[in-house]
């Protein structure tokens, strides 16, 4: 019992991140001005793969995220588990507006 419920701790945890790094993703991008299309142009990525990773279904390789944080100037840190409303504070002082 007591290992199941970890088990689905740890599912539930990479679940948070998987969301929360799609949310970052697409506010990022919307600010941006940048479409779903362009953007996984610009990473390889088909554009239903990209728009899965917007809604928290699907996280990309690391070495994609990593080049999505650079592409933002954020850290990847920032675009994995900063909270959305923190993320737009950030944004609306100008400080991660490409």
């Amino acid at each position: 019992m007591i290992r199941r419920n970890m088990f689905q701790k740890r599912i539930d945890e990479r679940d948070a991140v998987a969301v929360r790094f799609g949310n970052n993703l697409k506010m990022l991008r919307i600010v941006n001005n940048e479409t779903v299309e362009n953007l996984a142009r610009l990473f390889m990525l088909d554009k239903c793969t990209m728009s899965l990773c917007e809604h928290g279904l699907v996280m990309p390789p690391l070495s994609t995220i990593e080049r999505l944080a650079r592409y933002y100037d954020v850290s990847v840190d920032t675009l994995m588990h900063c909270d959305s409303k923190k993320l737009g504070k950030m944004i609306k002082r100008g400080r991660m507006i490409n």
